[in-house]
Order: C-alpha cells, then structure tokens, then sequence
C-alpha cells in the first residue's frame, strides 16, 4: 500500500498520486490524516516543476514551470544538487532574460536521453555537469530546478566515491580549467607522458576553479605558484602548489617574480579583474608570457599576451552575451568530449579532489541568499551548493506554517478505529509512524493500468518514504515514541521553528564513509587469505560475486549452502549507540486457549557499520554474529524515513563486507610480521611499524603471532632504534637469549606451560581427594558401617535398604 503527502493545507485536494491531509474540524483535537494511495490515484511522470526564473533586470523568483522538453543531443536529468558560481548573479544582475532559468552546475539522475547522444548515459545514472543558464538559446536551459537539460556527449557519470554535493561543484570549474590550461595555454594533458617543467601563477587557488587548476597543472608538470588569502595557505598547498603568496600584499606581484627567478612565462587568472590582471603581468619575467583569462579584461603589458576562456562555447553551439555574438564552435566541443572522458578517470582515480562544498539550507529557495554572499564576497575556500529537494513547499506561507505547527503539529494525536480491512480507509500519522513496515512492500509494486488512455502505468515508488511531509515529521517523532523509559532524540530541533533543519545523530557521524570501490572489491575477492572465513560472510555473496573467490573458497561456500531468510524490520532506535541498531520485527502468534493470532514483535540489535539508518526506516537485515550481542546485519535500506538514501553513508553490500574483512586480515598479518622481524633487531621492520603508529619494542602479542616474539625479562632493555636487547650491564646479548642466559620463551609456549602446570595440579588435588575418601572408607569400616568410596553412600552392616 502506498502513501505520499505533499504539503498541509486546509482541505483535501488530489495532485496525480498524492493525497493531500485533511484538518478534522469534527473534534477537540485537531488531527491530520493521510489517505493510502489506490491505482486509481497513479498517474505518470510529473509535467511541471519549480525552477528559478529571471523576471526582471536584477530580480528572480521560483516559479512553476513545465518541465522542460527533451532535445535529441541532450539528456533530461532530475537535479539533486546545485552549486553556485558567480556567473549566476552576474547573469541575474546585468544578462537577465525574463522568464529564463538561471544557474550552471549541476549533479543529478538521468531520466531521459536523447536520440542522437553517443555517450553511454542511460536512465538512473548518476551525472554532473553544467547548463547555459539564462541562455539567449533556449529559454528552458539552466540549472536551478527540479529537472534541467544537460548536454549529451559532456558530462560526468559520477563515481561511487563522490557525493552529489560533491559532484554539484564540478561542472563549470572543469570546463574552465580545461579551456584556460590546455587550449589557451598549450599545456600538455595529464596522462599524455609529457612534463611541462616550467612554472606557472594561478591566480585565486583557493576558489573552486583555482584548486582545479593547481591540480591539474601539478599533473601536467607544472611548478604551480597561487595567490589566495594567508588563511588558505594550508589548503592551496594540500593541493600541490609549492609556493603560496597573500594577494592582499602590496608587493605579491614582485615577489612572485623573485620566486620564479624571473622565468615566469605563464599564468591562469581565475579572478580576472583590473588588480588581477595587473598582478599577473607584473609577475611575468622580463621575456613576457601569456595569461588566460576568465572576463575579457587586459594585461598592462604589451609583451604580455592574453586569453579569454568562455565555457560556455564547450557545447558547441551558438549564443548570445548581451549584444556580443558567439558562433557554434565544434573543436572546442570536440576538445569537450575528450577533456571530460580523461576528468572522469582523474575524479574516479582520486587523483583529483573537489573543491570543498558547503551545503545550504532550504534547497532553491536558500539559493538567493547565497548568490547574495557570492555577490558581497564573503565566500572564500568553499562552494554553496544546495539540495534541491529540500526546498520548502511555496503553496503555504510563513504564517500559516507557524500557525498550524503550534496548534495541530505539537498536539498528541488520536488513534483512528481501525478495522481489518483498510482499503479507502483513512490512516493517521501516528498509525503511519508506528506501522511503518505496511510500507516495505512498494518498491516490489506491480504497474496498474490507466483507465482513461488504457496505458499500462508503472508503479509510483517514491525515494523516500514520506518525503513529502517533512513538517509532519516533529509530530510523528513526538506521537510514536513509547511512554514509558528514555524518549529518542527528535529528527529536528523545534517543533514551532519555521525553518526546521536536520539535527546530528548521537553518535555523531564524522564523514561519509565510502564502500571499497568495484575494482578493488574484486581484486580483494579473488584473493585468498589464508585463514578460515567466517562461513556467513560466504553465505551471503551473489552466485556473480562467488565466481571471483578462490576455489577453495567456493568449496567452502558449496558446502555451507544457502544463508538464511532475510527479514524485513523496521529502525526503532537509532543513534544512541555507535554502529548498532534497534530493528522490529512485527509477526503474528498464535493463541491456543483463544483461537486467534494476536500481533507480536522482537526486537533485534543489529550493526550498521557507516551510521547509515536512522529511526523509522524500513531494513532488510540478515542474520550474522557480530558481537555477543548483535547476530544481524543489515543486508539493503528498504524504504528511507526522513532523509533520502543517496543523502548518507551507504550500506555496506555482501562483497564490500567479505573485501573489507579480508582487507583488515591481510593487514593484520602484514603487522604480526613486521612484528616478528622487529623483535629480531630487523631495522626496516620497526621503522615501518612506526610509521604505522605501533611501538616496536611491543614484539608479538598474545593471540597475535607465533612463539618469534620476546618477552621482557628481569634487567632487559630495548633500544628503540635498534631493537636489540641489552643485558643489566648495557652490553648487547645475542638474539634470542635473555638477561639470565636463558633462552627466550615466546607467550603461546608460555601458556602451554601454564596449561601444564594446571593440570598437574589438578592431578594431584583428584589423587588426594581419592585418598582422603578411601581413609574415610577405612574408619567407617572399623565402625561396622560399610561405605562406597567412590559413589560416598553407607550401608550399616546387617541392614539391607
């Protein structure tokens, strides 16, 4: 059965397959209701959408919009997140076009592709890029909506190691790059196994285009010296660049050029203005050079040569800038296609990093607020990006979301009378809460058919459970909790508090943590290890996965047959230890005396290793030991509960689980043999351990190696540097024999002692205790009363019991 919720009015309205709550005006209590949807109610895609438009010179505002048409060269791409670059503003300010979309950068899912795209996008991937936003071409170009237009044969498939927020950042900053170094400039490419060996000036290394640029020139082979504030020093040089100066100083632009031993010849303005431009000729040697620009603005020399990089024309078609004419040009979408393949490796590779995002709140609508921060400069070493699906509704005003917080979202709310059946009945929100594992059947939702146009309609699956009603979420938290013991702590901060935000979970998550990449899981897999795997770690692989392992490894998978059942659960407690949770799983018992089932629950602790779940979530968890008291593990996130799945850290999948465990494995043995080799004076080995953070004169541990390590005796030393063992007098004793001339015993030797000596002691304590009762026998003996020495019972002579 499927729900939705939209937003919260008075009145019940229907939009496609969302019901929108009622107010029931009919008691004391205002509650609101939500009605399950019906095939009747399932509609198709959504043909509008909200969208930043331009309406007037310097003014903006978000409308609802058509969403826009599918072109054959391009991709239909429903946005999750978009950056913002100070293009925007400045086309919103001085280039406005009513009724246009703003915005550039994007990161989002593929929902179309046209029919004359060559690259091999396909529906559901992820990419990231840019549109002409506020383009004199299309009307409907631009980026700062719900869905946006996106060039066909650019663009990135994002990788699994970068976020959307991430990705978001990446569009016009590549593209720039690509243009300013390696077209303008003449650079040699990354990878082409050229080396440039000369040194060039980024100018602004600490803006998003600016820490591009220093890694890619680092990679072509470029001595990269920046300018950026003296609080970003750090940062530009984490990147690569070996020099950083303060552009704030009356002199950078001489002292850049002692730097350089006057051998300066090339230079990449990422800020291009009058100071810049004149910084940046200063700078260059006495031979001149050439400086690419952002903004078509001048060098104040004439030996001095320049450049201007406009991204825009990377797409290869025609535009207008104001009055200025810029024609279609197909090398640079050429040169496009090629510089964005080779970006893709690099991002994947990790080779380069983005830029540092800093998420906003409050989706479009929070991004004016930031265009106004890019527009005042307040923005220095990050860059805004906001999720577009966090934007609040634009059908209900500020006051009316006060008003009815305070009175029907905070107050306890009534249970409906429920009966057996619930098709067309009205279901509350705390019913909605508590039940949640009602909706862990619609992903598997079968397609209905449109009664009007007989169209066979697929299922309408949302993201994210109830993503809809996020300003019931307070009332839903407060409604579910028990009444008794501690109460759970609240997704948002205020329940009367207009602008609701996120608040951090308990255990304090410190960063996305991303699974191990597909090569390397692979790689892993068809590793052996060496050592007996825990036999549900091989359970739970795919038929696919199991082909990677080694053969023994199948084998061993063979004989251990099929894993158990998954269950189906819902999160009930979350956040209040580190990487476990509280599942439910809700069942039906049978009443013998009654002859009738009755609802029943268990409750299971089961581990979530990257803090992925939060309350209300529907799982689907596995059985697997991984503590004394957690056997379960969750196996995939079944429907999300408050924030969308693609927003955490993810689940770890069966092979990331069997990779990382053989990961962890090979270290560990790698560290009982440096151990090994350190406790035999081995140089190398005890600097690598220190490397490591280990202390070289530990030697091997208890449970963790073989009989190699020595063990500290009375009057032994040892030198940290050496790892040689020194005896009371200072003098250095052969290797493995101790202080007092004897040898060295490692642990596992001396608990097999041990063991002995217990059970020699053991012995002796039976052997007396036999004694002591064959003594006893004796003296019973003497007094006439026969006893069994063994089973300890008397008879007394002459009587037979």
């Amino acid at each position: 059965m499927l729900y939705a919720v939209a937003s919260i009015r008075y009145g019940l309205e229907v939009h496609g397959n969302v019901i929108l709550p009622r107010i029931d005006k009919r008691s004391s209590v205002e509650t609101i209701w939500l009605k399950p949807l019906t095939s009747s109610t399932t509609t198709m895609a959504p043909q509008t959408m909200k969208a930043i438009k331009n309406t007037e010179q310097g003014k903006a505002e978000i409308q609802e919009v058509p969403v826009p048409t599918l072109l054959d060269d391009y991709c239909l791409v429903k946005v999750r997140a978009v950056a913002l670059n100070p293009t925007d503003w400045k086309h919103v300010d001085f280039l406005a076009v009513p009724g246009h979309t703003v915005g550039c950068d994007f990161a989002g899912i593929v929902e179309e592709v046209g029919s004359k795209v060559t690259k091999d996008f396909k529906k559901g991937d992820r990419i990231a890029g840019f549109a002409h936003g506020v383009s004199s071409r299309n009307r409907e170009h631009g980026a700062f909506g719900e869905f946006c237009l996106a060039k066909g044969d650019l663009w990135m498939k994002v990788p699994d190691n970068v976020t959307d927020e991430e990705a978001a950042t990446l569009g016009v900053g590549i593209s720039t790059v690509g243009q300013g170094l390696y077209q303008s400039l003449g650079l040699p490419l990354p990878g082409s196994g050229q080396k440039a060996g000369f040194p060039i000036l980024i100018y602004g290394g600490s803006t998003a285009t600016g820490s591009l640029a220093i890694q890619y020139a680092v990679l072509s082979g470029c001595d990269v010296i920046t300018t950026c504030s003296e609080r970003n020093f750090p940062f530009v040089k984490s990147l690569g660049a070996s020099a950083a100066f303060d552009y704030k100083d009356q002199d950078v632009a001489k002292k850049i050029r002692e730097h350089t031993k006057d051998q300066l010849a090339y230079a990449f303005d990422c800020i291009s203005e009058k100071d810049s431009a004149k910084i940046c000729s200063e700078a260059m040697g006495s031979k001149g050079g050439k400086v690419s620009f952002l903004l078509p603005v001048k060098p104040t020399r004439d030996d001095v040569k320049s450049a201007v990089t406009m991204a825009y024309t990377m797409m290869g078609e025609q535009f207008n800038m104001g009055p200025r004419e810029f024609p279609a040009n197909l090398q640079d979408l050429e040169f496009g296609k090629e510089f964005w393949a080779l970006s893709t490796k690099l991002v994947t590779s990790k080779q380069i990093s983005v830029h540092p995002p800093q998420v906003g709140k409050d989706g479009l609508k929070g991004v004016f607020d930031g265009l106004q921060q890019l527009k005042e400069g307040k923005v220095s070493g990050q860059k805004l990006v906001y999720r577009v699906d966090e934007t609040p509704y634009l059908d209900i005003t500020r006051q009316q979301y006060i008003a009815m917080s305070r009175r029907a979202f905070v107050t306890p709310l009534r249970l409906a009378t429920q009966t057996a059946n619930r098709n067309g009945q009205w279901i509350c929100r705390r019913c909605l809460a508590t039940q949640a594992q009602a909706t862990a059947d619609f992903p598997e939702a079968t397609s209905t058919v449109d009664i009007q146009s007989e169209a066979v309609v697929p299922p309408a699956v949302p993201d994210n459970l109830l993503r809809e009603s996020w300003m019931t979420r307070p009332a839903i938290e407060q409604t579910s909790r028990s009444q008794g013991g501690a109460k759970n702590a609240p997704l948002y901060n205020g329940y009367n508090h207009p602008d609701l935000q996120p608040q951090e979970r308990l255990n304090k998550i410190t960063g996305t943590v991303q699974g191990l990449g597909n090569y390397e899981t692979e790689l892993i897999l068809a590793t052996p290890v060496g050592h007996s795997i825990p036999p549900q770690l091989l359970q739970h692989l795919s038929d696919e996965s199991a082909q990677l392992l080694p053969v023994e490894e199948q084998e061993i998978r063979e004989r251990l047959g099929s894993a158990s059942r998954s269950s189906t659960g819902v999160v009930v407690s979350a956040g209040k230890m580190d990487r476990t949770v509280k599942v439910r799983l809700v069942g039906k018992k049978w009443n013998q005396k009654l002859k009738k089932d009755f609802d029943t629950h268990t409750d299971h602790l089961v581990h979530d290793p990257n803090n992925s779940l939060l309350a209300g979530d529907v799982v689907v968890i596995d059985r697997m030991k991984c503590s004394k008291k957690v056997n379960h593990i969750v196996r995939k996130l079944h429907a999300p509960f408050g924030r969308p799945a693609h927003t955490r850290p993810p689940i770890p999948t069966p092979e990331q689980r069997l990779a990382n465990w053989k990961k962890e494995r090979f270290a560990k043995n790698q560290r009982r043999t440096l151990r090994r080799a350190a406790a035999r004076g081995d140089e190398k080995a005890i600097a690598e351990l220190r490397a490591l953070g280990l202390d070289p004169g530990a030697g091997v541990e208890g449970g963790k190696g073989r009989d190699e390590g020595l063990q500290n005796g009375v009057g032994q030393q040892r030198t940290p540097s050496k790892g040689a063992i020194l005896g009371s007098q200072g003098q250095k004793l052969p290797e493995g024999v101790l202080p007092g001339g004897e040898q060295a015993v490692g642990k596992i030797d001396q608990r097999a002692k041990h063991n002995k000596e217990m059970a020699m002691k053991l012995d002796a304590k039976a052997e007396n205790n036999l004694l002591e009762a064959k003594e006893k026998a004796e003296e019973l003996e003497k007094k006439g009363v026969s006893a069994d020495p063994l089973s300890g019972t008397t008879l007394e002579r002459g009587r037979l019991d």
